[in-house]
Formats: structure tokens, sequence, C-alpha cells
């Protein structure tokens, strides 16, 4: 099951779904206006939609598309809202505490489920702390308590990316890698590149103004200004006399300087041969997602889902 919410974290999920269904045997999204994305765009799997159904997906509900009962009330907007969903998914609260439904009301919801005449395709839950073995087992143990008794025709899984490491008791009968797919796993390689042009190429003198703010030049610099800024997923500086952000330029790290503006970065590109066909590679040649979440304080999903909007993808097939 490949799990392409949140644009597929940020790839561009109708594209890389389209292309690569014929060797995938289901999708997973967040909520219905992601699971539409990619039925308009010509998905024909299962696109399972692993949060609460919401009231208004009832006009263009798809066949392939399966609802996820998180608790006992999304039972009860299936039925209010007449949602034409042949079967569903249920999440099953093993430890996380965000959502899922609790082992004591399994039977209520099957009893509940049967009434409406949708089946249950499959029983889910998520580790809360995947590298931490101990609490992984805890809850697999837990599970497969309350699953143990249930009908035999079900689909169960638990496992995401992080859980790739795990021994393979924890596999059940489907995995669902998210962002391993895209690169950030042991033994993948990132697919994502991110680059952008430069404006202007210009110098400044020592305790010259650069960006908005009160930053000065610390030395005589050789400037670009990128075309890239908050705007399009990079983010602001908490510090902007700090030089340990960078940009690549030419193959070499070059550090961004001042504050990012909303459409415009400057970096100091003193130390590289640099022309304004040169293209100033934001994620990618050097730049790692894991350095820019680490320079900002967060992780790589956050680092990933923040390039959108005017951002124009390319997709290269090889």
């Amino acid at each position: 099951m490949a799990v392409v919410k949140a644009d597929a974290y940020g790839h561009g999920a109708a594209t890389l779904a389209t292309s690569s269904q014929n060797i995938v045997d289901e999708f997973a999204v967040a909520d219905f206006k992601e699971a539409l994305e990619l039925v308009d765009a010509g998905v024909k799997k299962p696109v399972n939609i692993l949060s609460p159904i919401e009231a208004t997906a009832r006009p263009n509900w798809s066949d392939n598309m399966v609802a996820t009962v998180c608790s006992l009330r999304d039972i009860d907007v299936l039925r209010r809202n007449k949602i034409k969903t042949k079967c569903v998914n249920i999440e099953l609260n093993t430890g996380m505490n965000r959502l899922g439904l609790e082992k004591q009301e399994l039977g209520c919801a099957f009893i509940g489920l049967s009434n409406l005449g949708i089946k249950v395709k499959s029983i889910f839950s998520h580790l809360y702390n995947a590298l931490d073995l101990s609490s992984a087992n805890e809850q697999l143990k837990k599970f497969k308590l309350a699953t143990q008794p249930l009908r035999q025709n079900i689909c169960y899984h638990l496992a995401a990316s992080s859980c790739m490491h795990l021994p393979k008791e924890f596999y059940l009968d489907a995995v669902r890698p998210g962002i391993g797919l895209y690169g950030y796993a042991d033994g993948t390689t990132p697919i994502l590149k991110i680059y952008a042009g430069i404006l202007k190429i210009f110098t400044v003198k020592k305790g010259d103004a650069i960006s908005y703010g009160d930053y000065k030049a610390p030395r005589d610099m050789l400037v670009a200004a990128v075309r890239a800024g908050y705007a399009d997923g990079i983010k602001r500086k908490i510090d902007p006399s700090s030089e340990e952000r960078f940009m690549s330029v030419v193959g070499k790290l070059c550090p961004i300087i001042g504050q990012v503006c909303m459409d415009i970065t400057m970096v100091d590109v003193s130390k590289v041969r640099i022309c304004y066909n040169d293209r100033v590679y934001v994620l990618g040649n050097g730049v790692t997602a894991d350095m820019l979440a680490c320079d900002t304080n967060t992780n790589v999903y956050e680092v990933l889902t923040a390039f959108k909007g005017r951002v124009e993808r390319r997709y290269y097939y090889g």
C-alpha cells in the first residue's frame, strides 16, 4: 500500500500514482479530496482514505475509494450521509492515542457496519515509536490480541516506512511505506531535487545591508539573488546573521546570507565561478533534506511538504 498523502510528501501524488499503479497494489491518502484527485487522474487501484470520512464526500464517491472508521461516530456519518462505500478499513488504537477504535469497540463497529451492508476490508494501527523495539512489540501484542477473534478474510497491517527495520512479524498482511518510497529510508536514494534561477549577481562591501532587517555584510562578498523564498518553501532564518544554511551552486555549498524574503533569497557566491544560467539547488547536489530539517529545527516531512504552490514540477523517468 503506497502512501501518497500530502501530495506524495510534496512530490506530486497524481503523477506518481498514475505512473506507478501497475506495480502498486493499493494507495493510501489522508482525506477525500486527496482520494478524488487520484481518481480524477485515472487511478483505478483501491485508494484508502486513512482519516475519518467527511460528510461532503457523498456526491463524488468512487467505487475504488475505501473509507476508514476511526471511531463509532464515523459509522453514523456513513449512514446519515448515504456514502456508498462497499467496504471500509478500521483503525485500531494500540497506544498512539490519536485516532482509532478501542479494542472493546470492535464488536459494536462490526455490527453497525453489517447493518449498513458494508464489509471490513482491513484493520490497521500505527506504531508511535518504531525505533523502540519494546514499545513496538507491546503494540504488536495489543493488535494481535484485539484482532485474533475476528474473521480471517481481513487484511491486517501495522508497518510504515519507519518499521522496515523491524522483524518480519510486524509486516503482517501488508505494509504502508510512505516517505521511504521517495528515498528517505535506509538503502534508498532521494528522488527529489529543487532548484531556482538567479535574478541578479552583484557585489557588496563590508558593512552594507543585505535583505530586510539589520543584517550587515561581515566582509566584502559576491552575492546572488535567487528566485525562491519562503513562499516557495524555504524557511526563514531564526538568526539572519547565521551562515549555517546553504544552497548548492555549481556543486559547492554556499551560505544563505541575511534574511530569507518571500520571493528571493541571497546567497554568498564569493568562492565559486557563477553565471546567470547556473542553477541554484535548494535541495539536492549536496543539500539534503536532513540538513534543512536540522537547520530549521524540524523534520524531513515538514521540509518536503513545504515546497508547493508556485513550485513547478518536472518528472524524469529512468
